[in-house]
């Protein structure tokens, strides 16, 4: 899976989801596991945060620089980037939300070539009411910041998708996403423990033809890192917008299909 994630083309785009569960006591322990998987990620998004009142200046990682959305007014949470300084990248404000239900940062990739790119960090807090989360959700997909963009949406959900036939909540949600296109690219687990297995990390996308993506086994904290590598000599080439006839309509219509027995057990 390590070896899936090397880059093999400086015109790829790697792209890496963490929640990490505070930042400032674990960011060592994340240059080390960077150095160990041996993947120039273009973009790291981070959940969990937990930096609060501290300034993004104050976490480095050598050739990266680091943006973050955080809470004010209370403990945990907060969401941010390490984003590669071989990019041009804008934050995009009118997507950044700090609110009881939603945190997230959004930025765009600027490209010469093809569309930009827009990646966004979400954090969904597990005890947040799912009405009001997926409200704000649904308007943040809306905002004209994403119109004609490739789209890459990556962070904690708490939402667990291995259940998806038998909870309402994850169906809805998950309807939402398929309504803009945006496919899950994860289905294994990124959260185990001794009792459960759920996946509740993700990332989504609206441009799946030349996206490879997995799970990484790390103990830094307890949820599993994903990553999605696109681009390339193949670039991206499948708008699932403009493209709608040629993806299945089982695809959008029975979620199930995209488990096996495996992923579920």
């Amino acid at each position: 899976m390590i070896e899936q994630m090397q880059k093999t083309s400086t015109s790829e785009l790697l792209l890496l989801h963490y929640n990490i569960r505070s930042l400032n006591k674990k960011i060592d322990q994340l240059q080390i596991f960077l150095n160990q998987v041996k993947s120039d990620c273009s973009v790291i998004g981070i959940s969990e945060t937990w930096i609060n009142n501290l300034p993004s200046s104050f976490f480095s990682i050598p050739g990266y620089t680091f943006h973050s959305n955080n809470r004010l007014d209370r403990k945990g949470g907060g969401v941010g980037f390490f984003v590669t300084n071989n990019l041009k990248v804008k934050i995009l404000k009118d997507l950044n939300i700090m609110c009881d239900s939603l945190e997230c940062i959004f930025i765009e990739i600027e490209l010469s070539k093809q569309k930009n790119i827009v990646v966004g960090e979400v954090y969904k807090p597990p005890s947040s009411n799912f009405r009001d989360f997926l409200d704000a959700f649904s308007d943040l997909l809306l905002t004209p910041s994403l119109y004609q963009k490739n789209i890459f949406i990556m962070g904690d959900f708490n939402l667990n998708l291995l259940h998806y036939s038998e909870n309402v909540h994850c169906q809805e949600f998950l309807d939402l996403m398929l309504s803009k296109y945006l496919i899950p690219l994860i289905r294994k687990p990124t959260r185990v423990t001794d009792t459960s297995s759920t996946l509740i990390d993700n990332i989504f996308c609206n441009n799946i033809s030349s996206v490879l993506s997995g799970v990484i086994v790390s103990d830094i904290s307890d949820h599993f890192p994903i990553y999605a590598k696109a681009g390339g000599t193949a670039g991206l080439l499948m708008d699932l917008a403009a493209n709608e006839k040629a993806v299945h309509a089982d695809f959008f219509n029975d979620f199930d299909d995209l488990f096996d027995d495996e992923d579920l057990s």
